[in-house]
Formats: structure tokens, C-alpha cells, sequence
């Protein structure tokens, strides 16, 4: 008779296969969460990616006098990495968020405008989060925003910016007033020392930068006289509102103070015309 040799772990397979059949009926879990993971752990390896290779930073911002003004930043990068370490996930089941922090050790490195950097075995970890939930996007969507909004105020600080700006008046009257400002930068070595949400729903993240890792587009080393590192807050909303208005200022948990400026409430009127038959001082 022909013996057949079955293995512990096959045979630990079949019992459990066994006994998942025999459990009682129960909704199939689906692949939400394990989505929502895979992508937490891709945003950490990008955020990562960022930190080590660096990006290249182009914004512009235009603001009018007599309507809402635009911002807009473009980031790019393109790399290869390898190895990357994933920390176990932590996942919240009730909001349908994952979060992974991702890790590598660094030896030397070509940054996004090809030069070597020497990390001399330094560690860096970056956090990602990840959701397939509706209702959950803007909160992960206003910390992305925020965390793009970083890396360009480390580019105006430590670059700079084009400013331009044209005004206009009539019988000193204000009729147009516009100012632009532009900046395009390389950045490398960005690190990330806090992130989340204030009172209204905005996120913020606070980022730091040696600035002997950053460099125009060109490549060129950039002359700055200010601390070895600077550190900025990034600002991300949840939705645009400006489209329909100036917005509504001074909101409890937003980044900045309120004030109350005591504008008049009223046009100012002309002065009253002298009544005919009486005196008028020349």
C-alpha cells in the first residue's frame, strides 16, 4: 500500500479550512480594509520618496482686491527605491482609515536633480494614510494638501519667489490691484514632525528642512543667510469655498487670530448742501 506524507502545515491549513466552512453563516468580509492599507503603505512610501529624493516644487499664487485670488502648486517626482519596511498597520474600522509608517536606512542616494547625497546610514520614517471610504477622502485629501503646502513655504523661504504686481487708480480711486508671485525649486530632506486636524476640519503639517538640501531648479546651490533649519506649517482645507465668496474668517481651530477690524458700517455721505437765504463761510 502506497503511504501518503502530509505535512504539519498542511495539514493546520485543513483544519482550519474545516472549521471556517463549519462556522456559523456570516457576512464575507470584503477588501476594503486591505485596500485602504495597500494604500496607506503606498503614501508612506512615497512620502518617503520625497523625504530622500527629493521633489520639484512649481506654484504660482494671484490675489485681487475685488475678488477671490487662486493658488496652485504642481509637485513631481519619479524614482526607484528599495528597501522600504512597512511597520504592522493600524486601521480604524469605523472610518475606514489605515495608517502605515514606513522606514528605510540610507546609504548614498542620487536626488531628484541626479547628485549623489550621502545619508551616512540614517534611518527616516514617514507616515501614510489610506481610505476607500467617501466620507473619510476630504479629511486624508486637506492633510496631503497641507503636506504640498509645506514644501512650497520651505521653497519661498529658503529659494524665493517672482513677485509681480500691477495696480491701478482712478480720481484716487483703487479700480485694479493684483499681485503674483511664482517660485520653482528642487527639495530634498524634508522631514515631517506633526500632522492632523484642527477644530474645523482643516489639517496642518509641520515640516522641516536643512537647507543645505535644497537648491533652485537648475541645481544651483542657494544662498540663504537665515537658520540651518527652518521649520513651517502647511494649511489644507477640506473644500474650496472661495469660488462663492471672500469665505468666513476667524472660525474657531484655524491656524491664525481672529480680529475684528472696525471697519464703518455705512458709505460715507456727503456733506449737506448750505439752504438757500443762508450765510456761507468762504
Amino acid at each position: 500500500m502506497q503511504s501518503v506524507r502530509i505535512s504539519a502545515w498542511t495539514l493546520a491549513g485543513a483544519v482550519a479550512l474545516a472549521a471556517a466552512i463549519a462556522a456559523p453563516a456570516a457576512e464575507a468580509q470584503g477588501n476594503k480594509e486591505l485596500m485602504s492599507i495597500r494604500m496607506a503603505q503606498a503614501m508612506a512610501t512615497r512620502g518617503i520618496t520625497e523625504s530622500i529624493v527629493g521633489l520639484k516644487v512649481r506654484s504660482q499664487e494671484v490675489f485681487f482686491s475685488d475678488r477671490s485670488g487662486e493658488t496652485s502648486v504642481d509637485t513631481k517626482i519619479q524614482a526607484a527605491v528599495k528597501g522600504v519596511k512597512h511597520a504592522r498597520p493600524k486601521y480604524d474600522a469605523a472610518r475606514d482609515i489605515a495608517i502605515s509608517e514606513a522606514s528605510i536606512t540610507l546609504g548614498d542616494v542620487r536626488n531628484v536633480i541626479g547628485k549623489p547625497v550621502s545619508y551616512n546610514n540614517v534611518t527616516v520614517r514617514r507616515i501614510g494614510l489610506g481610505t476607500n471610504t467617501e466620507s473619510s477622502r476630504p479629511f486624508l485629501q486637506a492633510l496631503r494638501a497641507a503636506e504640498i503646502d509645506a514644501y512650497d513655504q520651505l521653497a519661498r523661504i529658503i529659494v524665493g519667489q517672482q513677485v509681480d504686481s500691477r495696480s491701478r487708480t482712478e480720481n484716487l480711486v483703487l479700480v485694479s490691484d493684483e499681485v503674483r508671485t511664482s517660485v520653482m525649486a528642487a527639495i530634498w530632506g524634508a522631514e515631517v514632525k506633526d500632522y492632523g486636524w484642527t477644530e474645523d476640519g482643516n489639517a496642518f503639517v509641520k515640516m522641516t528642512l536643512d537647507v543645505r538640501y535644497a537648491k533652485d531648479i537648475l541645481g544651483q546651490r542657494i544662498r540663504y543667510s537665515g537658520p540651518n533649519v527652518v521649520e513651517v506649517t502647511g494649511q489644507g482645507a477640506q473644500r474650496d469655498d472661495t469660488r462663492a465668496g471672500m469665505g468666513q474668517p476667524g472660525q474657531p481651530g484655524r491656524l491664525y487670530d481672529p480680529v475684528d477690524l472696525k471697519l464703518p458700517t455705512a458709505a460715507p455721505t456727503a456733506p449737506a448742501q448750505p439752504q438757500t437765504g443762508g450765510s456761507v463761510i468762504r
